[in-house]
C-alpha cells in the first residue's frame, strides 16, 4: 500500500533544506570573508621580511651501488638460463657481506637481440644478450669497497656509479639543525634591519619554509672496478661530506 504524504509537508521539507544549504553557504562565505581580513589586518601595518639560510655539513651514512651480469648466447632461452646462476651467485655473496633481502632489488631485468653488422653490410642476427641489473643499499658506507669486491669476484660483470646520500632519519635530523640555523640568521637579519629603522622588532607574523633537495655524492665506480681488475686489493672508494641547505622567509612586526 503507498503511503499518501501530503503535498504541503513535501513543500515545507523542501524549503527548510534550501534554507539549510544557504545557511551553510553563507557561513562558509563569511569564514573566509574573515579569514582573508584577518590576514590582511595581520600585514597592514609595519613589517620586515627576510630570509634566512642555513646550512649543515653533514657525512652519508648510506650509499646505493648498482652491480650488473650480462650473458651472452645463440639464444634467449640460453642467455637467461646463463644469467640466473650468476646473479644468484652474485646475490648470495652480498648476503655474506650483511646485505638484507630488503636492501637488494631488480633494478633492470633486459633481453636484446645483437645484430653483426660485419657480414655483406647487412645487420643479421648473431645472437641475444641479456642484462639483470641490482641495486644495492649499504647501510655502512664504509663496506662498500667490500661489497663491490665481493659482488665482482662472485660474477658481476657491470658496476655502476656508487651513490652517498643520508638515510631518512639523518636526514631528519640535519634538516631539523639547518632549519634552526636558518630561522637564527633571519632573526638576526631582522633585529638589525629593525635597528637600522629606529624600531623594534615585534612578533612573527608568517614563516615560509623552502627546503632544498637531498644532497648525494655520486661517484664513478667502474674506474675503480677496472683498476682493482689489474690487483687483488680491495677496491678504496672514500665518502667525503655534503652540505645540506634550507631557507625559511620569516615576517616579523615591526614595532
Amino acid at each position: 500500500m503507498k503511503k499518501w504524504v501530503p503535498r504541503r509537508s513535501i513543500l515545507i521539507g523542501g524549503f527548510l533544506a534550501l534554507l539549510l544549504v544557504a545557511a551553510s553557504i553563507v557561513g562558509f562565505v563569511q569564514g573566509t570573508q574573515n579569514n582573508v581580513q584577518a590576514a590582511a589586518e595581520t600585514l597592514n601595518q609595519p613589517y620586515v621580511r627576510v630570509v634566512g639560510t642555513g646550512t649543515v655539513t653533514a657525512v652519508p651514512d648510506e650509499a646505493v651501488v648498482t652491480v650488473g651480469v650480462q650473458t651472452r648466447a645463440a639464444t634467449a632461452e640460453q642467455a637467461v638460463k646463463d644469467n640466473g646462476p650468476k646473479m644468484q651467485s652474485v646475490m648470495a655473496a652480498l648476503k655474506k657481506q650483511g646485505i638484507a633481502d630488503a636492501d637488494m632489488q631488480t633494478q633492470g631485468f633486459h633481453v636484446q637481440e645483437e645484430y653483426d653488422d660485419s657480414r655483406e653490410g647487412q645487420a643479421k642476427p648473431s645472437g641475444y644478450v641479456v642484462t639483470h641489473q641490482l641495486k644495492v643499499t649499504v647501510q655502512q658506507v664504509d663496506r662498500v669497497g667490500a661489497v663491490l669486491d665481493a659482488a665482482v669476484k662472485a660474477g658481476a660483470n657491470q658496476v655502476h656509479g656508487v651513490m652517498f646520500r643520508l638515510s631518512k632519519e639523518k636526514e631528519l635530523q640535519v634538516a631539523q639543525q639547518a632549519l634552526q640555523a636558518a630561522f637564527k640568521q633571519a632573526g638576526a637579519k631582522a633585529r638589525t634591519l629593525a635597528e637600522q629603522a629606529g624600531g623594534q622588532l615585534g612578533r612573527v607574523l608568517a614563516v615560509d619554509e623552502q627546503m632544498g633537495q637531498p644532497p648525494v655524492i655520486v661517484q664513478d665506480a667502474s674506474l675503480r672496478m677496472a683498476e682493482h681488475a689489474v690487483s687483488d686489493a680491495t677496491p678504496a672508494v672514500s665518502v667525503g661530506q655534503m652540505e645540506y641547505e634550507v631557507q625559511v622567509s620569516v615576517t616579523y612586526q615591526l614595532r
